[in-house]
């Protein structure tokens, strides 16, 4: 049995956290069964009639859910009824390139647990959308009821600049994990939509999260999502066409729930231009 189905999770709300575009929001602790530590940020619903879905929201690459274009989706889709729960992922600068990959998964459903709801859908853009995939082809929460992976992004198996970029120092960091070392911090290339800089990481999150032998490949994973997933490209996102969105999703197996718009945008405002497109693929499951 997956630690996604035994896993417990330890969660509990601050009295006043803070405030975004959209509104208030409550700060809640987390702690994976594996023990990584982290937290999310947890939205009331704001319009007039409540769904009884709630949108757990993986931000992408850097971000949080303070970031404008996070800020703009959490307010609409809050407006439509939903409450949102939007933890802060590994790969935020606000976590500090800290955790593995399995441990991301983890936080999802630690999240699902903390939100209370009975039902869920796992909305992530970028990065996030990535994590959506992987976590579509896992041993998922009970309680999800779909997955939308919005203008996904970050995947070595199918960028060669990002791959060469980056596989060198993903290999010393998987030096260090592999004896023992994989808290060591260091600085590791990183590249995000094209541009390149360094990050200050932990030895485990980059190996976990940049290295060929241990990151899966979206496209062969697919074939394992069997929930229903809504794939979100924007037209003037060159990550469209960069990370194959309409080869992943002609992988999926058959289900009619499945679906993939290409709709006007770029790779962050397609995220919450459309956020009436999700709302009503949501409504359809």
């Amino acid at each position: 049995m997956s630690l996604h189905r035994i896993g417990i999770v330890s969660a509990t709300a601050a009295l006043l956290a803070g405030f975004s575009f959209g509104g208030g929001y409550t700060t809640v602790s987390i702690s994976t069964p594996s023990g990584h530590q982290t937290e999310a940020w947890l939205y009331e619903a704001r319009g007039d009639a409540e769904q009884d879905i709630t949108i757990v929201f993986l931000h992408g690459k850097r971000g949080n859910p303070e970031v404008n274009h996070n800020s703009r989706f959490i307010a609409d889709i809050r407006k439509a009824g939903y409450k949102v729960i939007a933890p802060l992922m590994p790969w935020s600068e606000k976590n500090g390139y800290a955790g593995t990959r399995e441990q991301g998964l983890e936080v999802i459903d630690a999240a699902i647990a903390a939100s209370g709801s009975e039902k869920v859908v796992v909305v992530g853009h970028s990065m996030g959308g990535v994590a959506v995939l992987q976590y579509g082809s896992t041993d998922k929460h009970p309680k999800v009821t779909g997955l939308v992976s919005v203008a996904f992004g970050h995947d070595p198996h199918h960028a060669r600049k990002f791959r060469e970029y980056t596989q060198d120092g993903a290999k010393q960091a998987c030096r260090l994990m592999d004896t023992g070392q994989g808290k060591q911090i260091d600085r590791y290339p990183e590249m995000n939509t094209g541009k390149r800089y360094k990050i200050n990481a932990t030895a485990e999150y980059y190996c976990t999260y940049y290295d060929l032998d241990r990151y899966p490949d979206s496209h062969k994973i697919a074939i394992k999502i069997d929930t229903p997933l809504y794939i979100l490209s924007g037209e003037s996102d060159r990550l469209t066409k960069v990370y194959g969105h309409a080869a992943v999703y002609d992988a999926l197996p058959s289900n009619p729930k499945h679906r993939h718009d290409v709709l006007p945008g770029k790779h962050k405002n397609v995220l919450f231009k459309h956020a009436d497109r999700i709302d009503a693929w949501i409504q359809s499951l």
